[in-house]
Protein backbone atom coordinates (compact mmCIF):
# COMPACT_ATOMS: atom_id res chain seq x y z
CA UNK A 1 0.00 0.00 0.00
CA UNK A 2 2.81 2.03 -1.25
CA UNK A 3 1.60 5.87 -0.80
CA UNK A 4 -1.07 5.78 1.25
CA UNK A 5 -0.21 7.89 4.92
CA UNK A 6 0.01 4.90 7.80
CA UNK A 7 -2.79 6.46 9.89
CA UNK A 8 -4.95 5.75 7.21
CA UNK A 9 -4.29 2.15 6.62
CA UNK A 10 -7.31 -0.37 7.13
CA UNK A 11 -4.71 -3.21 8.23
CA UNK A 12 -3.39 -0.96 11.19
CA UNK A 13 -6.54 -1.33 13.04
CA UNK A 14 -8.83 1.48 14.36
CA UNK A 15 -6.84 4.86 14.05
CA UNK A 16 -7.79 8.44 14.00
CA UNK A 17 -8.67 8.91 10.42
CA UNK A 18 -6.66 12.25 10.16
CA UNK A 19 -3.33 13.82 11.47
CA UNK A 20 -5.50 17.06 12.44
CA UNK A 21 -8.16 15.52 14.56
CA UNK A 22 -4.59 13.61 16.45
CA UNK A 23 -3.13 17.27 17.25
CA UNK A 24 -6.92 18.57 18.10
CA UNK A 25 -7.26 16.10 20.49
CA UNK A 26 -3.83 16.67 22.26
CA UNK A 27 -4.33 20.53 22.09
CA UNK A 28 -7.49 19.82 24.12
CA UNK A 29 -5.74 17.65 26.82
CA UNK A 30 -2.86 19.89 27.28
CA UNK A 31 -5.16 22.85 27.69
CA UNK A 32 -7.58 20.84 30.05
CA UNK A 33 -4.27 20.10 32.49
CA UNK A 34 -3.13 23.32 32.48
CA UNK A 35 -6.72 24.86 33.39
CA UNK A 36 -6.57 22.74 36.22
CA UNK A 37 -3.14 23.35 36.89
CA UNK A 38 -3.77 27.10 36.94
CA UNK A 39 -7.17 27.28 38.66
CA UNK A 40 -7.34 28.67 42.12
CA UNK A 41 -8.17 26.32 44.88
CA UNK A 42 -10.38 27.47 47.47
CA UNK A 43 -8.66 27.39 50.66
CA UNK A 44 -9.16 24.86 53.07
CA UNK A 45 -11.58 26.02 55.84
CA UNK A 46 -10.06 25.74 59.42
CA UNK A 47 -11.29 24.82 62.50
CA UNK A 48 -11.50 27.79 64.83
CA UNK A 49 -12.44 27.76 68.66
CA UNK A 50 -13.36 30.33 70.90
CA UNK A 51 -14.34 30.23 74.74
CA UNK A 52 -16.94 33.31 75.62
CA UNK A 53 -17.55 33.81 79.40
CA UNK A 54 -21.28 36.23 79.70
CA UNK A 55 -22.79 38.30 81.88
CA UNK A 56 -25.92 40.63 81.74
CA UNK A 57 -24.45 43.03 84.36
CA UNK A 58 -20.41 42.77 82.51
CA UNK A 59 -20.78 41.54 78.78
CA UNK A 60 -18.51 39.35 76.70
CA UNK A 61 -14.47 38.43 77.61
CA UNK A 62 -12.37 35.56 77.16
CA UNK A 63 -12.25 34.27 80.68
CA UNK A 64 -14.90 35.13 83.47
CA UNK A 65 -12.72 37.93 84.64
CA UNK A 66 -12.24 39.98 81.17
CA UNK A 67 -15.99 40.70 80.78
CA UNK A 68 -16.48 43.77 78.81
CA UNK A 69 -18.41 45.57 76.40
CA UNK A 70 -18.27 45.93 74.13
CA UNK A 71 -17.17 42.15 73.76
CA UNK A 72 -13.64 41.02 72.23
CA UNK A 73 -13.07 41.58 68.49
CA UNK A 74 -13.20 37.77 66.95
CA UNK A 75 -11.47 37.58 63.44
CA UNK A 76 -12.05 34.24 62.00
CA UNK A 77 -12.38 33.55 57.95
CA UNK A 78 -15.06 32.74 55.78
CA UNK A 79 -15.81 29.14 55.20
CA UNK A 80 -14.12 28.53 58.62
CA UNK A 81 -16.15 26.03 61.21
CA UNK A 82 -16.40 28.38 64.36
CA UNK A 83 -16.81 26.12 67.66
CA UNK A 84 -17.57 28.48 70.53
CA UNK A 85 -17.57 27.39 74.39
CA UNK A 86 -19.92 29.65 75.78
CA UNK A 87 -20.89 30.06 79.26
CA UNK A 88 -23.08 32.71 81.09
CA UNK A 89 -21.12 33.16 84.44
CA UNK A 90 -24.51 34.73 85.86
CA UNK A 91 -26.70 31.54 85.76
CA UNK A 92 -29.00 34.06 83.61
CA UNK A 93 -30.38 32.63 80.37
CA UNK A 94 -28.26 34.15 77.18
CA UNK A 95 -27.57 33.63 73.76
CA UNK A 96 -25.15 34.14 70.98
CA UNK A 97 -25.58 35.51 67.24
CA UNK A 98 -23.88 37.39 64.12
CA UNK A 99 -26.18 40.26 63.61
CA UNK A 100 -25.47 40.15 59.45
CA UNK A 101 -27.89 42.96 58.59
CA UNK A 102 -27.81 45.11 61.87
CA UNK A 103 -31.43 44.90 63.03
CA UNK A 104 -30.18 43.84 66.81
CA UNK A 105 -32.06 40.64 65.60
CA UNK A 106 -32.02 37.06 64.70
CA UNK A 107 -32.96 36.46 61.48
CA UNK A 108 -33.32 32.98 60.02
CA UNK A 109 -30.08 33.77 57.46
CA UNK A 110 -27.99 34.75 60.88
CA UNK A 111 -25.83 32.09 62.59
CA UNK A 112 -27.61 31.94 66.30
CA UNK A 113 -26.91 29.51 69.51
CA UNK A 114 -29.56 27.96 71.50
CA UNK A 115 -30.18 29.76 74.72
CA UNK A 116 -27.91 29.04 77.39
CA UNK A 117 -27.68 29.52 81.26
CA UNK A 118 -24.16 27.22 82.24
CA UNK A 119 -22.56 25.92 79.19
CA UNK A 120 -22.87 25.52 75.83
CA UNK A 121 -20.58 23.89 72.66
CA UNK A 122 -21.70 25.44 69.36
CA UNK A 123 -20.06 25.78 66.21
CA UNK A 124 -21.42 27.28 63.16
CA UNK A 125 -19.63 27.87 59.67
CA UNK A 126 -18.64 31.40 58.60
CA UNK A 127 -20.51 32.50 55.45
CA UNK A 128 -20.30 36.42 54.83
CA UNK A 129 -17.18 37.94 54.36
CA UNK A 130 -17.33 41.57 56.34
CA UNK A 131 -17.79 43.00 60.21
CA UNK A 132 -20.87 42.77 61.94
CA UNK A 133 -22.11 42.80 65.75
CA UNK A 134 -22.23 39.82 67.63
CA UNK A 135 -24.96 39.69 70.29
CA UNK A 136 -27.14 38.17 72.40
CA UNK A 137 -30.83 38.44 71.06
CA UNK A 138 -32.41 38.46 74.68
CA UNK A 139 -34.48 41.86 75.47
CA UNK A 140 -32.53 42.19 79.11
CA UNK A 141 -28.86 41.38 77.37
CA UNK A 142 -28.87 44.01 74.67
CA UNK A 143 -26.95 46.79 76.07
CA UNK A 144 -24.39 45.13 77.15
CA UNK A 145 -23.40 41.92 75.24
CA UNK A 146 -22.44 42.29 72.09
CA UNK A 147 -19.29 42.73 70.51
CA UNK A 148 -17.43 42.57 66.93
CA UNK A 149 -16.31 39.46 64.52
CA UNK A 150 -15.12 39.90 61.74
CA UNK A 151 -15.36 37.26 58.66
CA UNK A 152 -11.99 37.83 56.28
CA UNK A 153 -12.72 36.45 52.82
CA UNK A 154 -11.38 32.60 52.69
CA UNK A 155 -8.10 31.93 53.28
CA UNK A 156 -7.03 35.73 54.12
CA UNK A 157 -5.28 34.70 57.26
CA UNK A 158 -4.63 33.22 60.65
CA UNK A 159 -7.66 33.79 63.02
CA UNK A 160 -7.37 35.22 66.74
CA UNK A 161 -6.64 33.01 69.13
CA UNK A 162 -8.96 31.22 71.51
CA UNK A 163 -8.42 32.21 75.24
Amino acid sequence: MAGIPPWTDPGMGPRMATPSKAIGLSVSLVCALLASTLSATPAAAKDVRFTLYGSLAGGWGFTNNSLEWPGPHLTVDERDNVTFNLTAVDGLDHNWYIDYDGDANDDGNEPDSPDFTGTLEWNFTASQNGTYAYRSRLPADEPRMWGLITVRPAGSSTPTPAM
